[in-house]
């Protein structure tokens, strides 16, 4: 679960996605969002202190109750969640939250190359 608008470039929100940031529940929970919300629409306020909860819930969780390791295939942030968005706080929050509850991850290099003028 992470707001799309801060993990792919498909949602037309262009540069204003922010973290932390607020978002739509279907933006952050996708098509499970009736079991989070009361509304597609209802604001979700995301921050590190989220980011922590929803791993510790899921798979820290899955982790725990049959003892087995669980690793993050991959992820990465988006091209247009500029530094002074909160690019790095999103990392670093993520990334924190997976040490934290012993999970293994590859961070996705999106940013690799320059596109558009904006900074890698």
């Amino acid at each position: 679960f992470v707001p799309w608008a801060l993990v792919t470039a498909d949602t037309g929100k262009g540069d204003t996605a922010t973290f932390p940031g607020t978002f739509p529940c279907g933006d952050v929970y996708l098509s499970w969002w009736r079991d989070y919300c009361g509304s597609k629409d209802q604001s979700v306020r995301v921050d590190a202190g989220w980011i922590r909860n929803a791993i510790r819930s899921l798979p820290h969780a899955l982790s725990s109750r049959h003892n087995v390791p669980v690793y993050c295939n991959q992820w990465g942030v988006k091209g247009e969640l500029w530094a002074d968005h909160g690019r790095l706080a999103y990392a670093r929050a993520l990334l924190d939250a997976f040490v934290a509850s012993n999970i293994s991850s590859t961070y996705w290099i999106w940013r690799s190359y320059p596109k558009d003028g904006r900074p890698l």
